[in-house]
């Protein structure tokens, strides 16, 4: 006999549930943010919020499911529930509560940075639950799972005979997940069955295609199955939150084989088979098929703790009853003001520590990734279009493909700005340089930030020579400008690496002087310059040493660069990405930080080297300039070479040749460090946004 199918009827209710049916109920309507209110599409967010919401609508509620284009004209429901990080809860109108559901990608939650804009925070795992608790104070303290809907996912006609080959539902859509790479690797002759999406899948995947199946299959493959292949998300698999695919097929009645143990046990699976490779997944099946009885005892135990705990009945009186209890605990509203930023350069510190005192303040930062998308998508949403804080502004014109792209992008980009500014918008632009280092279109550029001068609320400087050095470019109106200085990376980056582990690490000898350029090689840098500096300095002192570590650019000359230091045995280089526990071990190494940039307004690489209290050579420009006659700087006039050799030099001689003047430029640069702390430029930043009329 064949596997059940689907009653018509349930198919129905999820169809009336996604057409709006069920959008008022004699309790309060919940609505559930999902990518696509698209059954067929195949994405996991709908699902699981459809099942909850069926629930829900049994106990009275009202429900609807809200596609991601309508997110911001959500008017009509008490409670919002986020299945997505994508969702910024400040668009959503005053007075509706605001609930986050994290089912996976936990670490993305947490980046969004939008986690305290919500009234309460559910999690799927306790891991999650713990790690979510280091950004919110909101987070519900037991976890609620996603599960399966019952009365879709059931057993079989009696009788039916399930075949033994192992299923697995896991869609191709781009990259290959775990469970994918596993079947890559089994042998031709493994008895296995993909269904999904699998255009453009490698050949050594398709050869297991069986072809596309819709959710509403799914009961129908599982019940035909005596195994299906699960993969925890790759987002999960450091949290233990578990699949849809366990809890459906094991209500099915299929017994899955899980890639993990992490979060097995703590919903009642710790009985289950689990595999990490082709090797081991195949070693299971054989010994599983071997024994058809021990096979139907773990497929019968798994899916009665599926019935008892992790059913949509089950769930939605779990879900009522902690936003119940958490409207009383989280009584006070959530953090009311996002400050949308853009760009999100997440691996520069700098956003991070700029935003670090806004949730004192009652504001949360949020990304944006497309500046011109998020002020069209702030114009056509109801209510105040809210704050943008624009930083550097490359990303704007820069990806245009020529002039007349980049007019079209900017006078688009003009019109929204000045209408996002009309319907009572704010905009704070943040002043990194004078113009982007490598743009194509100086002519844009310079219109474009003549416009951010004059739309901008508040022009946020570091640095007072701004102004002047901008004049010749465009004008920003002294009224507007508010000067808050880039701050020391004091106690951002790990220092616990000594000295001496440092150096043997890096291969620097003892009595070797060590001169080190941080950064992304980048050709303003002037870094070719250093080499040539250094390459005559080295033959008067054959004790220096060069350190060069950052990513290099895509020019065809960084290229070269990268090749002339690598074949350099007095060049320690890495060019590469330097991850934020190993940047210690660069700094600590070194005797003496060279800036050998042919122009600049601010340095973030002057600053830390301050954080790590190394002396440092710099261009006599801009910020910089102010730090003349500080004992651990030493300045050079930025288009001269000779200037350039005769600074290192005379750091060499007058700072690190004496024991005592290099300890009190190392004290001089911690002090300087230690005064410009990330949490002074914090408070400063979080009170120019609450001074906004917002």
């Amino acid at each position: 006999m064949s596997a059940r199918t689907l009653t018509p009827a349930r198919r129905a209710a999820y169809d009336a549930l996604v057409a709006g049916e069920h959008a008022t109920g004699e309790l309060p309507t919940v609505a559930f943010c999902v990518y696509t209110d698209d059954l067929d599409e195949g994405r996991g967010d709908i699902y699981v919020a459809a099942g909850m919401g069926l629930e829900l609508v049994r106990l009275g509620h009202g429900v609807r499911l809200v596609p991601k284009w309508d997110w911001a004209t959500i008017d009509d429901a008490d409670i919002v529930v986020a299945m997505l990080p994508d969702l910024d809860p400040s668009v959503l109108r005053a007075g509706v509560r605001r609930v986050a559901w994290v089912r996976n990608e936990v670490e993305r939650w947490c980046r969004m940075g939008s986690l305290p804009g919500y009234h309460q925070v559910f999690a799927s795992s306790s891991m999650a639950v713990e790690r979510l608790s280091q950004v919110t104070d909101r987070v519900w303290p037991e976890a609620l799972p996603i599960a399966a809907d019952e009365q879709l996912f059931v057993l079989p006609e009696p009788g039916t005979t399930r075949r033994a080959t192992a299923v697995t539902t896991a869609n191709f859509w781009g990259s290959l997940r775990d469970v994918h790479k596993v079947l890559v690797s089994l042998p031709s002759d493994a008895d296995v069955l993909m269904y999904g999406e699998a255009r453009r899948a490698p050949a050594r995947l398709r050869r297991w295609h069986g072809g596309v199946r819709s959710y509403f299959d799914l009961p129908a493959v599982y019940g035909e199955h005596a195994y299906v292949i699960d993969d925890v998300n790759r987002s999960n698999v450091g949290f233990g939150a578990l699949n849809s695919r366990l809890y459906e097929s094991a209500a099915s009645g299929a017994l899955p084989i899980v890639n993990t143990r992490l979060g097995l046990e703590e919903q009642g699976f710790g009985h289950l088979p689990t595999y990490r490779d082709a090797r081991e997944l195949s070693e299971v099946l054989t010994e599983l098929r071997a024994d058809p009885a021990r096979t139907a005892l773990l497929a019968e135990q798994t899916r009665n703790v599926v019935l008892e705990r992790h059913t949509w009945t089950t769930r939605a009186r779990q879900f009522t009853a902690a936003l119940a209890e958490g409207a009383a605990r989280y009584d006070a509203p959530p953090a009311p003001r996002a400050v949308h930023f853009f760009p999100d350069y997440s691996n520069n510190p700098y956003q991070r520590m700029l935003f670090s005192g806004l949730e004192a303040d009652g504001g949360y930062p949020v990304p944006v990734t497309d500046a011109l998308g998020h002020l069209k998508t702030r114009v056509a949403a109801p209510g105040a279009p809210g704050i943008l804080n624009i930083h550097w502004t490359d990303p704007i014109l820069q990806p245009s493909r020529g002039p007349f792209s980049a007019r079209l992008v900017l006078d688009d980009f003009a019109a929204t700005l000045r209408e996002f500014k009309a319907r009572g918008g704010h905009l704070i632009w943040t002043v990194h340089n004078v113009l982007p280092h490598e743009g194509k279109f100086q002519w844009g550029e310079i219109e474009l930030a003549q416009l951010l001068a004059d739309e901008a609320d508040a022009v946020h400087l570091l640095s007072e020579e701004t102004i002047e050095q901008a004049a010749p470019f465009y004008r920003i109106e002294p009224s507007k400008a508010v000067v808050i200085e880039h701050s020391s990376y004091d106690g951002i980056y790990p220092t616990w690496v000594s000295r001496e582990g440092a150096r043997a690490r890096l291969g620097i000898q003892p009595g070797e002087r060590a001169i080190i350029a941080l950064g992304g090689v980048r050709p303003y840098k002037g870094l070719d310059r250093l080499v040539s500096v250094f390459d005559e300095l080295h033959q008067d002192d054959p004790s220096l040493r060069l350190l060069i570590a950052g990513r290099p650019g895509r020019l065809a000359r960084s290229a070269r660069f990268e090749a002339q230091c690598l074949a350099d045995p007095r060049i320690i280089a890495k060019f590469e990405f330097v991850p934020d526990d190993q940047l210690q071990v660069w700094m600590k190494a070194a005797d003496l930080a060279v800036l050998a940039y042919r122009n600049i307004l601010n340095s973030g690489s002057f600053l830390l080297s301050q954080t790590f209290g190394l002396p440092v050579v710099a261009p006599r420009a801009g910020a910089i300039a102010a730090f003349d006659g500080r004992p651990q700087v030493r300045l050079f006039e930025p288009k001269d070479d000779d200037s350039l050799a005769g600074a290192i030099k005379l750091a060499l001689d007058e700072i690190l040749a004496d024991p005592t003047a290099t300890r009190e430029a190392r004290a001089a640069a911690a002090a300087l460090a230690a005064e410009r702390s990330p949490e002074r430029m914090g408070r400063q930043f979080a009170s120019l946004v609450s001074g906004l009329d917002v």
